[in-house]
């Protein structure tokens, strides 16, 4: 499956957000997270699942099924026509789009999401990911650094791996390696009850390499 780092990457950034409250305004939050909790319609939901399901049992086919690609783009467009706070329809379609080779398309569809919330930490990651694949180097630290800023003012409130973790990845994509040197050194006195979690991680960080992650992505063959 094409670019299937990238749609980890995703899954990890839905995992760790909350809903958006409808406003049309941009919105901050002083906890850094710009999306609070909220309950969903079922309709909005169903539709989403629906997409979700289509594509997951045709993913082998579905770059060469243009019907079942605009049936699963038209799903989680109505999905968000309803709810335009919905921030795990932009995701996955979001996804589909860069599976689809779309990259410009995804970034918009990422785009339209962090509009609503400039802090939107998982959002302007991938942002900045789609940007460096589009050789647009600038623009993607720009994102990088705004998610960094945010992630940053959620651990001063309340300290978390998973946030450290994130930083750690953005310093990379940032190439400041000093910075990710001393997080990871002190992980082990700032979480001293998550070794196991720690120990894996610095396991994975050792094997990480910026350019080769990148290419990865790009390269990875065709869904």
């Amino acid at each position: 499956m094409k670019k299937s780092m990238l749609i980890s990457i995703s899954i990890l950034l839905v995992s760790g957000l909350s809903s958006c409250n409808k406003s049309d305004k941009k919105v901050r939050q002083e906890d850094g997270y710009c999306f609070s909790q909220k309950s969903y319609g079922s309709n909005v939901v169903s539709l989403n699942d629906k997409a979700m399901s289509i594509l997951h049992l045709e993913m082998m086919s579905i770059a060469k099924d243009t019907q079942k690609t605009r049936s699963i783009l038209s799903l989680l467009d109505s999905a968000i026509a309803i709810d335009s706070t919905y921030y795990i329809a932009y995701c996955n379609k979001a996804s589909l789009l860069f599976e689809l080779n779309r990259t410009q398309d995804a970034l918009q569809c990422m785009k339209l999401i962090t509009d609503q919330c400039e802090d939107y930490a998982e959002g302007n990651m991938m942002i900045g990911i789609f940007y460096e694949i589009l050789g647009e180097t600038g623009e993607a630290h720009v994102h990088y650094t705004r998610s960094l800023r945010t992630y940053q003012k959620r651990n001063r409130i309340k300290n978390k791996l998973l946030n450290r973790q994130n930083e750690v990845f953005l310093y990379f994509m940032l190439d400041e390696k000093d910075s990710v040197t001393y997080i990871i050194n002190n992980l082990n006195s700032e979480f001293p009850f998550e070794e196991r979690s720690i120990n894996e991680f610095k396991n994975e960080i050792k094997l990480y390499n910026k350019k080769a992650f990148i290419k990865s992505i790009i390269g990875a063959g065709k869904i």
